[in-house]
């Protein structure tokens, strides 16, 4: 039972992480549209509509994008991480295999979340 509670203590932590990663990376995402929109707002001109349409095609599409590749592959990925570890597959494998599948989200969560920082930073610089 202390495997278990120490496997189910990783999933707890690893979903919390997983969570907060998330949260931050939409949170970047829309901070970044919010300043693209501010800028869009800045210039006075006839073209305000098709700025504002690019700050939603350049930052907000591919951040859905992103988050639901990382979402959509879950099950396929487990499925696969477990079929490697056919015929005898036991609790550690279940494991195992959640603990990768959480880990991949968070790394392409924070690519996105990188990706967009740096963005951020090039557009006010």
């Amino acid at each position: 039972t202390t495997c278990a509670c120490t496997a189910a203590t990783k999933k707890m932590a690893q979903q919390h992480y997983d969570l907060a990663c998330t949260a931050a990376t939409k949170k970047m995402a829309q901070q970044h549209y919010d300043l693209c929109l501010y800028r869009c707002d800045e210039k006075v001109s006839d073209t305000a509509g098709h700025c504002k349409q690019a700050c939603f095609k350049n930052i907000l599409v591919p951040y859905h994008m992103i988050k639901h590749q990382a979402q959509d592959s879950e099950e396929n990925l487990y499925r696969q991480c477990l079929a490697g570890r056919l015929p005898n597959i036991t609790q550690k494998d279940y494991v195992a295999c959640t603990n990768n599948i959480y880990s991949q989200r968070v790394e392409l969560m924070m690519a996105h979340y990188a990706n967009s920082a740096e963005k951020i930073l090039s557009t006010i610089h």
